[in-house]
């Protein structure tokens, strides 16, 4: 079988089945105390990696090299200054 025939008939299989039964805790019945509690552990802890992240970046990452002036600058300089001694010729 196919790659996109096999995952078709897997989504539609749990399309008829209600998610193989796994969706009715969530739409048929009230959340549990332990379910949010659950949630809510999961939301501090990647949240907190987040934040580990974040600080390790900003401490302890190399600098970055300064970035490189442009070519395009320098081409627009050059091409100023050529235009300006011609005029000045004149």
């Amino acid at each position: 079988m196919d790659l996109g025939l096999k995952v078709f008939s897997f989504l539609s299989g749990a399309a008829k089945s209600n998610l193989y039964g796994l969706a009715c805790p969530f739409y048929c019945t009230q959340p549990s105390v332990s379910l949010v509690l659950l949630s809510f552990l999961v939301g501090a802890i990647l949240g907190a990696c987040l934040t580990a992240l974040a600080f390790w970046n900003l401490t302890f990452a190399p600098p970055s090299s300064s970035p490189r002036v442009s070519t395009r600058h320098s081409a627009l300089a050059g091409y100023l200054h050529a235009r300006i001694s011609s005029e000045q010729r004149r």
